[in-house]
Parts: structure tokens; C-alpha cells; sequence
């Protein structure tokens, strides 16, 4: 089953700064935790579950990296 991202999450998530913060954390393979990017927890898995949503980041043996489409974006 192929996941389709809705237009308007994508966006959300290209125009949320946190996000993409995490994202490049993430893409950089840059070790950091929730209070180093400066976020309470909820907002640290609120991003990181949209950058998960729109298929930028997948947890690959409970580690988190950039999917090839997240790498191209980046």
C-alpha cells in the first residue's frame, strides 16, 4: 500500500521552522535530544510525527533517518 501525503501537510510541514529543524537535525545525522532543539516534549513528537507523516524520516532500527525523499528535499 503506497501512503499519499496531502497537499496541506506537506506544506504545514515545509512552513513549520521547528520542523524543519528537526528534519535537518535528523537528515545530519546530529545526536540531540528534546531539551538541546529547546521543545517541550509534545511539541518535540508533534514534529517529529509530521516529518514522519509526510514521509521525510522513517525509525529504522530505533534510530530515525531521512527517507530518499527526505534527502532530496533537504
Amino acid at each position: 500500500m503506497i501512503n499519499t501525503v496531502d497537499e496541506s501537510e506537506l506544506h504545514k510541514c515545509l512552513s513549520d521552522e521547528g520542523s524543519l529543524h528537526l528534519f535537518s537535525n535528523i537528515h545530519d545525522e546530529q545526536l540531540f535530544t528534546i531539551t538541546s532543539l529547546k521543545f517541550a516534549r509534545k511539541q518535540f513528537y508533534s514534529k517529529l510525527n509530521m516529518v514522519i507523516i509526510v514521509s521525510f524520516v522513517q525509525k529504522i532500527e530505533g534510530k530515525y533517518s531521512a527517507t530518499a525523499l527526505g534527502k532530496i528535499v533537504h
